[in-house]
């Protein structure tokens, strides 16, 4: 092949250095490669891209022409890390836990978006010019794992696996529900319900728990699953969107996705996820039909299975969504996560990592995996190791199915784990399980171990009302140790590899928590809102009568006292969702976002409570918590005032201003990163506090500043250090100053470009290492 040289201020300097390295071979070579060995170095390019495609979707494109696929890139975000050092940040800021388990959670979202964006870039250029072109049908890109789904044909998705960034190209398998068993003589007649409440809501301890304060309020349950049909009698009005002012015009943002046909309102084609979540939260307001094990809990939903199945794509589109559920417009927030999620689906047994980044993500923003051990089926007909793919992870918390007499259920799936230790981790009600279905109706009769898993779930819900800053790790603790011990026949021991630690028991959890010598109740609510010009704005205002009435259009305040006719000079203070935590011992617990009314059970002395809420100012009261007595602690909390944060950046050896730079907060995922405009200026608008501004620009280094916006706006004039490429990148010398650096700094490098052989589509250069400089 042909090199050409492109001339730059060190040319003269450059020839020379070639020369050399090119008659001197103790510094390194250039091989002109000749027709024959060009042919073995395109085979050798070839094999290695090869390497990166999966077998079986190579099939699939034997019988489709258009396919879609998963592409994983070599980059991935360690998002336990980054909650390590969010967490160490935190406390040097000596963050309460409401605000530690924000900044936490939105560092993850904010690390995991700026790696996508960053390194998906040029893939994303190719694949966009490829869609034009109609050779690229779909694309989706991911954040929760980095890497995106793609319908395309076979051409592009073999270009895509040359792309050096990335990893792997996956087939966009389909995972299936844990479909209910049918037992037929096997099923036990169905028990009564006694004064409401179902024989498998009693078998957990679950009224115990109740009767000590704990029902899960203040808390959210989340399932992946066929969906919800809302506005069952049971659910409705456990829905995270439901309006008492407005009952049949709910909120679905953030509370509802599908990620199989973009429904906008939840519904539910298949009964599994109503009857799931039934489980979990269901009861009627009257007290009837007491079929869920934390009825004061509010549910949220993802559809991501329809009849046949669920694909890998949705599946983490799923999970995407529920790490920080999603606005309209696609931004994410975090503080709207769930406590738990629910995972009764799966695929077989054996080592399948697919899913594991999702899993490792969720615990890192104290987001509880659950997952269903998963039933025997035509293909897995159950026995030792035959646990269903993702519960068998070390990092998922599996639930196995027993029956009214704490029996295993002849369905449930076993372990031991393919990846080592005991499986699954604890076992739950899952034979002859009566709770909601579809038509506002009930059903008895399921089995499975769909219908055990959200039992555990719900246990996760009441304990996290016990302790809102309750991690994963301590959860899963507490679960396990105040499991009831089950042993048969086959597993003689416990714990075992059919029961895991034994039955979930709600009353012991809580009581491990709790001691239930005193309490500390009361209400949060929004400050007051004062009608005086002088004392409030106009957004201000709408925001709280957009609160009262979510329907209406903005008005201003003159507007608004004339549709009012208020005489007086205030408006009623507004329930709000907020964290309450006792800062001497650390213990927490949420309002119901409803009422913004709390109960945190607390030992006796004299303490300082917290409350605080994401967007308002923090406030402090000391109460005096007597044995077998309550305290009461009212909060009004304030709105915080917005600053803003700006300035320009440039490139530092030119001092040309740079566009389209990335500009983000890492404590702060909910403000939408900006890119700068022509004139290398950005500017966005925070909360009152201190974060960590993060900027990235392709062709540029990465740059990170402290901001204080407490007190007052920051304005920040930066400069960005240009590089060649990044780590296992050629680069090429285009002619401009800043590339021409890698003559004089030590660790920068510079290839040249080469034009192929006449008829010739690719070749390797297999030299190309020049040391004309030394480390120093």
């Amino acid at each position: 092949m042909k090199l050409k040289f492109r001339k730059t201020a060190g040319y003269r300097l450059m020839s020379l250095l070639v020369i050399g390295t090119l008659t001197m071979t103790s510094f390194g070579t250039v091989q002109a490669t000749s027709t024959s060995t060009s042919y073995q170095e395109e085979a050798v390019s070839s094999k290695t891209t090869k390497a990166k495609i999966s077998s079986r979707l190579m099939k699939q494109f034997q019988q489709d022409d258009q396919v879609t696929f998963l592409i994983k890139m070599k980059e991935q975000t360690n998002t336990q890390n980054v909650a390590k050092e969010a967490v160490i940040k935190a406390k040097k800021q000596k963050l309460t836990a409401a605000k530690t388990q924000y900044t936490k959670r939105s560092a993850v979202v904010s690390e995991l978006r700026a790696t996508s964006e960053k390194t998906q870039e040029a893939l994303l250029t190719y694949l966009q010019k490829e869609q034009k072109k109609k050779q690229v049908k779909e694309i989706h890109s991911y954040y929760i794992v980095n890497g995106l789904a793609v319908t395309g044909t076979k051409e592009v998705m073999e270009k895509v696996a040359a792309f050096p960034e990335v990893d792997q190209v996956l087939p966009n398998e389909t995972r299936q529900i844990h479909r209910p068993v049918d037992l037929k003589t096997k099923q036990k007649k169905q028990m009564k319900a006694v004064g409401g409440v179902e024989w498998n809501i009693s078998q957990v301890h679950a009224p115990e728990a109740w009767a000590l304060g704990y029902d899960g309020t203040g808390t959210v349950v989340a399932s992946i699953d066929t969906g919800v049909e809302w506005d069952h009698p049971a659910l409705k009005e456990k829905y995270r969107g439901f309006d008492p002012a407005h009952p049949n015009e709910p909120t679905h943002e953030f509370n509802w996705y599908d990620a199989t046909t973009g429904s906008e309102a939840p519904y539910d084609d298949l009964e599994h996820g109503t009857h799931v979540t039934g489980t979990m939260v269901g009861s009627e307001p009257d007290g009837k039909n007491q079929i869920g094990v934390a009825p004061g809990a509010k549910w949220i939903a993802v559809k991501a299975f329809s009849e046949d199945g669920g694909t890998d794509a949705d599946l983490l589109d799923a999970g995407e969504w529920i790490l920080a559920p999603k606005d309209e417009a696609g931004n994410p927030h975090p503080e709207k996560a769930p406590d738990v999620v629910n995972n009764s689906w799966g695929g077989g047994p054996g080592l399948d990592d697919w899913y594991k980044d999702v899993v490792n993500t969720w615990r890192a923003a104290d987001i509880f995996p659950e997952f269903s051990a998963g039933n025997t089926d035509l293909f897995n007909p159950g026995g030792e190791g035959s646990i269903a793919n993702p519960a068998n992870y070390q990092e998922v918390f599996a639930t196995g199915a027993t029956d009214q007499d704490n029996k295993l259920g002849s369905f449930s799936l076993q372990g031991p784990s393919p990846y080592g230790g005991m499986k699954p981790d604890i076992a739950a009600p899952g034979v002859n399980i009566r709770s909601s279905i579809p038509g506002k109706g009930y059903e008895d009769g399921w089995n499975g171990t769909s219908m055990a898993g959200p039992h555990v779930s719900a246990v996760v819900a009441l304990l996290r009302q016990a302790q809102s800053d309750l991690s994963v790790e301590e959860i899963e603790q507490i679960l396990i140790d105040t499991a009831k011990p089950l042993t048969d026949q086959q597993f003689p021991e416990s714990p075992n590899n059919g029961y895991g630690a034994g039955l979930v028991d709600a009353r012991e959890a809580i009581t491990a928590l709790t001691d239930g010598i005193g309490m500390i109740e009361g209400q949060v609510t929004n400050e007051d809102v004062h009608l005086d010009d002088m004392k409030i704005t106009d957004q201000a205002l709408t925001q709280k009568d957009k609160a009262v009435h979510p329907h209406k259009k903005p008005a201003n305040i003159k507007e608004l006292k004339k549709e009012k006719n208020l005489a007086g000079p205030s408006i009623k203070a507004l329930p709000m969702k907020a964290e309450i935590s006792v800062l001497e011992s650390g213990k927490s617990t949420y309002t119901d976002e409803a009422t913004g009314r709390y109960q945190l059970p607390h030992s006796a002395g004299k303490f300082t409570v917290k409350a605080e809420a994401y967007g308002f100012e923090s406030r402090t009261q000391t109460v005096h918590i007597s044995s077998n007595k309550t305290a009461e602690a009212n909060f009004a909390l304030q709105p915080l005032k917005k600053r803003t944060i700006s300035g320009t950046i440039a490139n530092e050896t030119t001092g040309e201003k740079i566009k389209d730079a990335t500009v983000y907060l890492v404590e702060d995922a909910k403000i939408k990163p900006v890119k700068t405009n022509e004139s290398g200026e950005f500017s966005l608008e925070a909360l009152s506090g201190v974060y960590t501004v993060k900027v990235f620009a392709k062709g540029f280094k990465g740059y990170s500043f402290t901001a204080d916006v407490t007190e007052k706006p920051v304005g920040k004039n930066i400069q960005l250090e240009p590089f060649i490429g990044f780590a296992g990148e050629i680069g090429y010398d285009d002619g401009t100053a800043e590339n021409a650096r890698a003559f004089y700094d030590p660790g920068n490098g510079w290839a040249v470009k080469f034009s192929l052989e006449k008829g010739k589509k690719q070749a390797q250069l297999t030299g190309g290492l020049f040391r004309f400089w030394s480390s120093e």
